[in-house]
């Protein structure tokens, strides 16, 4: 049963999953020993009737998924069977039935299903896999019968309690062997509880195991050395990720000589041993986040070690070694993010088979000859693994890097990511002869431009991806990008760019178009149909807003023009584009009605921002009747807008609370409409109290009449209304105390009147949310209601003087308003209303949640490649 098979197997790009990893093992060893010699069903045994009946009673309480196990049925051979097989004889030998409950029935409903006792009538089975499935409570003792077990996989199956001690009993009986039998066992992802003695005595009766994944499980230590391993000559995988124990390892470890494959992440190690330099075996050693302070320089001389990753440990020193690591050195992958190294990077020179470098974040004692990361030079130009090129995926943020690293002349890079460094001066040419590149990181350093080029010599160029925001650069923006043909997203946002948009963009393969926050001025010329993400928001860009740049584009997800100098009516044609998402026209020159184009108009919008401008007349109702995707509530979607944009995600790294988050997408059930600071009137449309799924309705500093309508009582997910600086009238709904969500409400300065609603969500607004509505009473107002009191002369003064005061108008609007930003992928959500505290801390809470919602870091998914972790 040969180890080579199984890790031979694993991308060279991954950085060596555990549970991927023993999965592939568990496959392949099964090939060996368990496919059995009846390949076709014609010539395999009849399976014995006790043992059809056994499966058939064990299969009678397991939720199972559509399909599955359909072959179960009675009077059928089930040595036929969905994951059965049979010996010769007609006994099942192996069981392999992963992920045929339905886990979604078991997780909602805090259910399980027991392992029924039938099992352990199947005395005959050598592999047992029965992970990620519904199964819970205590695992049976009895699995101490099955004597002949080789392979035993409960893991992720919601399984309870103390790891029994009959499982190290699964052994050849005595008048055959003394040794034990099971040669895999994977636990992980349990609620279970193996105290270190309990571990020690568990895998000392498993002297043939050479695979042990015990990932999730409570592992905590009464004392100071942890895991105590007896000796288990074969061990070739030992995975304990995540186990909660703390301490110092223990050197017994050092017996497990065999040992290739061991991860350890996720626990509290301090520091690693010296020992830890004798496992010649090992070639792959991961350590992640496990609060370790030192490190040995020996383990990059091991000889066979091909990954090694002690990511986002960041009390870490690492003492690289004092000579150049060996041109035989097999190391792949190295994740080096946030340590403190000690040394010289050149000793990484003679990593011929190194594809991927990580070094974020991390911070490097320079010795006084030491090249650093500017003059690191590595031997060959290219790097091999297992005999084909690969070129180099290298990752450098966060590095205190002041200028471009010559070393990279020398280098074929697939991936460099400078960013969040202190890199200044201008891009050197000699990058673009890299005809490897594809992803190119730049953001947030000095950079002020490039250096000239021939725009000729990059018709080969490979560059898909490049992303430069916040630097500064200034001027034009160089038409030799128009030479990258395999461009696909442009971002250079946050810089000082001016002039027009180059023709030629429009002529690129582009997706996502990201040139917000720069001086930018006049036209946007003809967009190619390829766009999905447009992003030009917060520039000097002027004229009408189409046909002419966007008909074209009728892919576009995500469309923002904000606080531009657009002149033009409402672009009703866009309202046809069937994968709109956002649009966000806000604080531009628009003028005129809203008008639509079709029947199913906007039938995908999730958020419209066009405040800020000078549309007028009532607001149409088709408009709200036709916003097909904000009629479905919260509870009946999941998934995020991200799915809408195909593989390809860019980050943006935010503040929030003065914490630094990264929101790689934006939730597909966030619904905004902000229609505010224009020239509309008439009434609100009772439709909009179809829209289920909406957040946030900003309609104020309009001129909208009429009463609030009842109908807004539906919208049951909404956390922030306002209706302020209108001419509404009559009294508050009652219905509107049903929001339960409700976080921020502003009806102020209207013409309303009559008794506010108590109690429910209103018990926790205050007079802010009704000042200037003189006509209103209650607790929130502290004027009584008694008398049913209606002053109508007093409140038409106040509004009056409430209406000329165009100052507090204007610092509502513009001083208030930040704008929409939106992080699909490369936008975030800010409000326009964040002058009123309410506002402010509801949009705040709100994008905390989203952020503790979503992953931290993020992944090019079409470049596999791994983030830094500096928003977490």
């Amino acid at each position: 049963m040969g180890y080579d098979l199984p890790l031979a197997a694993l991308p060279s790009f991954l950085p060596c999953n555990s549970s991927f990893f023993f999965s592939c093992f568990f496959f392949m060893s099964l090939l060996i020993i368990s496919t059995p010699a009846y390949a076709s069903k014609a010539s395999a045994p009849l399976c014995l009737s006790n043992q059809s009946a056994a499966l058939l009673q064990f299969k009678q309480d397991i939720v199972l998924l559509p399909s599955r196990l359909s072959s179960w049925k009675k009077g059928t051979n089930c040595c036929h069977w969905e994951g059965v097989t049979c010996d010769k004889t007609g006994f099942p030998t192996a069981l392999q039935i992963s992920s045929v409950s339905n886990m979604t029935f078991y997780l909602s409903f805090f259910n399980s299903t027991k392992l029924d006792p039938s099992l352990f009538e199947l005395s005959h089975l050598r592999v047992l896999d029965l992970r990620n499935n519904g199964f819970g409570g205590e695992i049976p003792k009895r699995l101490g019968e099955l004597t002949h077990l080789t392979h035993l996989d409960l893991s992720y199956c919601l399984f309870e309690g103390a790891v029994p001690m009959e499982i190290s009993q699964l052994s050849v009986p005595m008048e055959i062997s003394q040794l034990s039998r099971l040669v895999y066992l994977s636990l992980s992802g349990n609620n279970l509880l193996l105290e270190n003695n309990r571990f020690t005595n568990l895998v000392r009766g498993l002297s043939s195991l050479q695979h042990l994944a015990l990932d999730y499980i409570h592992m905590s230590s009464k004392s100071v050395s942890v895991i105590t391993m007896p000796s288990l000559p074969g061990l070739q995988t030992l995975s304990l990720n995540s186990c909660n124990f703390s301490g110092i390892l223990d050197e017994s470890i050092l017996q497990l000589r065999s040992l290739a494959y061991m991860n350890l992440s996720g626990n509290q190690l301090f520091y690693i041993p010296e020992f830890f330099q004798n496992f010649t075996s090992l070639r792959v050693l991961k350590l992640q986040e496990s609060f370790i302070h030192s490190f040995p320089s020996g383990i990059f001389l091991l000889p066979e070690l091909e990954i090694l990753d002690v990511y986002g440990n960041d009390d870490l020193v690492v003492s690289l070694p004092s000579k150049a690591i060996p041109s035989s050195s097999n190391i792949q992958y190295l994740d080096l993010s946030y340590a403190k190294l000690h040394g010289d990077l050149a000793v990484l020179s003679n990593l011929t088979k190194l594809t991927h470098l990580y070094l974020p974040n991390s911070s490097l004692s320079y010795a006084s000859n030491n090249k650093g990361l500017t003059e690191l030079e590595p031997p060959n130009s290219s790097y091999s693994y297992v005999g084909s090129w690969v070129p180099l995926i290298l990752n450098l943020s966060s590095c205190n890097i002041d200028s471009f690293p010559t070393f990279l002349q020398k280098v074929d890079l697939d991936t460099l990511d400078l960013s969040n460094n202190r890199v200044r001066g201008k891009v050197p040419s000699w990058l673009w002869r890299n005809l490897y590149l594809v992803s190119l990181i730049l953001n947030h350093n000095n950079i002020d431009g490039f250096e000239a080029v021939n725009g000729s010599s990059l018709q080969n160029s490979q560059i898909r991806y490049f992303s430069a925001l916040n630097n500064r650069f200034v001027g034009e923006i160089p038409t030799f990008i128009c030479n990258w043909t395999e461009l696909e997203t442009l971002d250079m946002s946050n810089n000082g760019l001016t002039s027009t948009i180059p023709k030629c963009l429009g002529s690129l393969q582009l997706k996502f178009l990201i040139l917000a926050q720069n001086q930018l001025q006049g036209h946007v010329p003809l967009m190619n149909a390829t766009l999905s993400v447009v992003k030009l928001n917060n520039n000097l860009l002027s004229g009408k807003i189409g046909p002419t740049a966007f008909h074209n584009c009728i892919n576009l997800v995500v469309l923002d023009l904000g606080n531009n100098q657009f002149n033009d009516t409402f672009p009703s044609w866009l309202s046809s584009f069937p994968n709109l998402k956002v649009l966000v026209l806000r604080a531009n020159h628009l003028h005129g009605p809203i008008t639509l184009s079709g029947g199913e108009a906007f039938s995908s919008l999730h958020i419209l921002d066009i405040s800020g401008n000078h549309l007028s007349g009532p607001l149409p109702q088709e408009l709200f009747t036709s916003l097909k995707d904000m009629m479905v509530n919260e509870s009946k979607r999941n998934g995020y807008l991200s799915f809408w944009l195909g593989y390809h995600t860019v980050p943006v790294v935010q503040t929030v609370k003065g914490r630094t988050v990264l929101i790689p997408d934006i939730l597909n059930s966030l619904f905004i409409i902000d229609l505010s600071s224009n020239m509309f009137s008439d009434k609100i449309p009772d439709e909009i109290g179809m829209l289920e799924a909406l957040i946030l309705l900003n309609i104020s500093n309009n001129n909208m009449s009429g009463t609030i309508p009842e109908s807004l009582g539906n919208l049951q997910q909404m956390e922030a209304l306002d209706l302020s600086y209108n001419h509404l009238s009559g009294g508050v709904p009652m219905e509107l105390s049903n929001l339960t969500f409700l976080e921020v409400l502003n009806l102020s300065y209207n013409d309303l009147h009559g008794s506010i609603p108590q109690g429910k969500q209103f018990s926790t607004f205050d007079e802010s949310s009704f000042e200037g509505n003189p006509g209103l009473c209650g607790s929130q107002v502290h004027r009584s209601c008694s008398g049913g009191r209606d002053n109508d002369g007093v409140h038409q003064q106040t509004f009056v003087n409430r209406r000329g005061n165009e100052d507090h108008r204007k610092k509502w609007e513009w001083i208030g308003a930040l704008g929409i930003g939106f992080a699909v992928g490369l936008f975030m959500i800010t409000l326009p209303t964040l002058l009123i505290q309410g506002f402010s801390n509801w949009y705040w809470n709100l994008i905390e949640r989203v952020a503790e919602l979503l992953m931290q870091g993020f992944l090019y998914k079409s470049f596999k490649f791994k983030p830094s972790r500096n928003a977490r």
